[in-house]
């Protein structure tokens, strides 16, 4: 829906930081991320010696058009030449060929002043497009400290947000409405073998791992006009155990230190360095029976070995460096194995302490803030507590489970249904002229139309 146009003529600004990193200025769109690559690693800021380059790479500038590219550069006071290449969806819009700095292609001399290398272009950039500049130098040496693009916006307009399922029905497409506005994401239904767990704006292929799921009843705001993929596991849920027994686990917390920290839970992830043991995040969520569940990536670095014992004590190993997690005195260690008490919580995670010189003298295993004013981080430490006091927000334990992911749960149509698609030979070509490629599955290519998909040999549709 389209319901308005902007005509001005914008700015965006990227100019390098220290580290490889950009820092954008100006009108820089919304939905814009860049990408800085530098292939040396020695050299001054924006250095390119003979055979290094420079690569900029802008994602989510769908519907801008380009105006005109501006790159600050300079060259050695005698010396410096190099390539440019400059590509929109990979068609090239600028071209430099291997050229002396000195070339009116490039500024025309060699300078260590700083110049402008300008090139007035016109070009939209379409769905799903990336902007590329690749410099890269043939002769000691070329510098470059900033990238300013001249554009005009994308069309205003409320996005709409379309499902693709991997079967033959799926939830109707929703269009924002208003500006800006928030898409409330559907629910959908499990299939024998696959259970649903959310939507992603990139397809899963099988075992894939999800980089960011999107549960059904969240919020969510396109940038674009977009396809979100159902994401299906074989693992219905993971979920926070409450019959504790010996296993491998991810021992994480969720209370309000971890919400002001990573606004949900976090995990350890480490052995004892320095008496404290490093946290990671953990987005961890209820599900609709207020259970805690987690759908996170499970890291070496976060498996623990738990054994517990009937008596109300337990054992810690971190698995990867195979350390124990323990404590000497009031502090934690790893020197040797070492019994904690554990409690369970009214609210079913566990607590896990010990007694230190006094029966009033009890230190938990617990996230703890620490660091100075204005540089805080959390940590897991030894901390003294009311163990009487404490009666929820424990740890949450995660047994550990490594689901497979997909957005095919049907996978590709039985050999039946290939032999008579692949008879056809009118049905074929239709296919082909006038069908929707999907995707690749092994030496099959995958097409849809008219609402069923059709799978054909690769050397056939090349």
């Amino acid at each position: 829906m389209l319901i308005g146009l902007l005509l001005s003529i914008l700015t965006a600004t990227y100019t390098l930081a220290p580290k490889n990193t950009l820092q954008p200025e100006g009108d820089v769109p919304s939905s814009s991320i860049a990408h800085f690559q530098r292939s040396s690693t020695t050299g001054r800021l924006g250095q390119m010696t003979a055979g290094n380059s420079t690569h900029l790479r802008l994602e989510g500038w769908d519907g801008c058009t380009i105006r005109s590219v501006k790159l600050k550069m300079h060259s050695n006071g005698q010396s410096g030449a190099g390539t440019l290449d400059m590509k929109v969806g990979g068609n090239q819009i600028w071209k430099i060929d291997e050229l002396d700095f000195c070339d009116p292609l490039w500024s025309g001399k060699y300078t260590t002043d700083w110049v402008d290398i300008c090139k007035d272009v016109q070009v939209q950039v379409g769905s799903y497009e990336d902007v590329d500049i690749l410099i890269t130098a043939t002769e000691n040496s070329l510098y470059i400290s900033q990238y300013v693009i001249e554009y005009e916006p994308a069309p205003m307009a409320c996005y709409t947000v379309e499902f693709n399922t991997g079967m033959d029905s799926m939830p109707r497409a929703i269009i924002q409405s208003e500006l800006g506005g928030v898409v409330i994401l559907p629910t959908w239904c499990d299939t024998l073998d696959w259970y649903f767990v959310g939507w992603s704006e990139i397809q899963v292929l099988e075992n894939d791992e999800v980089v960011e799921l999107l549960h059904a009843g969240s919020e969510y705001i396109p940038k674009r006009n977009t396809q979100l993929w159902a994401v299906y596991s074989d693992v219905k849920e993971r979920i926070a155990v409450r019959n504790y027994t010996t296993n491998r686990y991810v021992m994480t917390m969720w209370n309000p230190l971890t919400e002001y920290f990573a606004q949900t839970g976090m995990a350890m992830c480490g052995n004892v360095n320095e008496e404290t043991i490093q946290l990671c995040g953990a987005e961890l969520e209820t599900n609709e029976t207020g259970e805690y569940c987690w759908w996170g990536k499970i890291d070496e670095s976060m498996v623990y070995q738990l054994e517990i014992e009937e008596d109300s004590t337990l054992t810690i190993v971190h698995e990867m460096t195979g350390e124990y997690i323990g404590y000497k005195g009031n502090k934690l260690s790893s020197e040797s194995e070492i019994k904690w008490t554990y409690k369970i919580l009214s609210d079913g995670s566990m607590a896990i302490y010990t007694q230190y010189e006094q029966p009033t003298n009890i230190y938990a295993l617990n996230f703890v803030m620490q660091g100075s004013i204005g540089d805080f981080s959390l940590v897991a430490k030894m901390q003294k507590i009311d163990i009487h006091q404490w009666t929820e927000n424990g740890f949450w334990l995660f047994p550990i489970v490594y689901p497979r992911y997909t957005s095919w749960p049907l996978g590709p149509k039985d050999d039946q249904d290939k032999d008579e698609d692949m008879e056809d030979e009118e049905t074929l070509s239709t296919i082909l002229n006038k069908g929707t490629y999907l995707m690749h599955w092994g030496e099959y290519a995958i097409y849809a139309k008219d609402k069923k998909k059709y799978l054909i040999p690769i050397y056939i549709v090349q």
